[in-house]
């Protein structure tokens, strides 16, 4: 599932399911296209179900930004998410607010 392009999050959980995946494919036919190339493929896969979206309610991302003493290194972590440090993007969002003008 690594390699799947179509797969965005897996799981590994607890009751029923041994793991949750969430896809991300244009079409149904796109899904079982998934479904016979890759979940069909694997042979610890014995069963699945699947459910659609309908709609989204609710999404809310959240990150929390933790800034070094010279506010030059940043580490963030997202709910849900491996921890990325020294992120360009990160960097440039946090350093902002610790820069100092020189008298």
């Amino acid at each position: 599932m690594h390699a799947a392009t179509e797969v965005t999050e897996c799981y590994l959980t607890t009751g029923s399911a041994d793991f949750v995946l969430v896809l991300t494919v244009d079409d149904v036919e796109a899904f079982q296209e998934f479904v016979k190339t890759k979940l069909n493929t694997v042979s610890n896969v014995r069963k699945f179900k699947s459910m659609i979206a309908l709609h989204r309610v609710k999404v809310e991302p959240r990150a929390t930004l933790s800034l070094s003493p010279n506010c030059t290194d940043v580490t963030a972590h997202a709910e849900g998410t491996r921890t990325m440090t020294k992120s360009p993007l990160m960097r440039k969002m946090a350093v902002s607010p610790c820069r100092r003008d020189k008298a």
